[in-house]
């Protein structure tokens, strides 16, 4: 399958509209546009649909990834190869976002104590009332790390595979 670049209709190569560019070389153009270049679509690994590979991160459309962004993958992957003492992406989220820090004032350190402390903070405050508009709040702060998170994904899904093909030959 092909995918329009312009309009992202998707359809087959023989779709495919053919004209002469104004130096009489043939041109693939979309059949619904007629100006897109085709493109081979990728499809997602989460929805199935066939998407454009620089709309895509890791195999997963944009869209999908934002709805795999909840409080508890949130949590994982904002914690996930963080040392103990290192203050992780999760404590500069809380202090940031939850609390209004200033970057400059969001420590370098932690401990797994104060961690905890948070931890619990942003359970509580994520099972209340206000849980939409903090989930907002990730979702804005995780703009810049969305590559990250979809590596995250990837990451997380073969580990999946293959504990379950490890269990499954037992």
């Amino acid at each position: 399958m092909l995918i329009c670049s312009n309009c992202k209709t998707v359809f087959t190569d023989s779709e495919i509209r053919w004209e002469r560019d104004e130096f009489g070389e043939w041109e693939a153009r979309c059949p619904c546009c007629n100006w897109g270049y085709p493109e081979e679509a990728k499809t997602c690994k989460i929805c199935g649909e066939d998407c454009l590979e620089d709309d895509m991160l890791e195999g997963y459309c944009m869209e999908c990834l934002e709805e795999a962004l909840t409080f508890e993958t949130f949590l994982e992957f904002s914690l996930d190869g963080f040392s103990e003492y290192e203050c992780s992406l999760f404590e500069e989220f809380m202090f940031t976002k939850i609390y209004g820090w200033e970057y400059d004032d969001v420590p370098n350190v932690t401990t797994p104590m104060f961690r905890e402390v948070l931890v619990d903070d942003y359970k509580a405050k994520t099972s209340n009332a206000f849980n939409d508009f903090i989930l907002d709040l990730i979702k804005d702060y995780m703009r810049g790390y969305m590559s990250e998170f979809a590596e995250y994904l990837s990451e997380k899904e073969a580990k999946e595979c293959t504990k379950q093909k490890t269990d499954g030959e037992q």
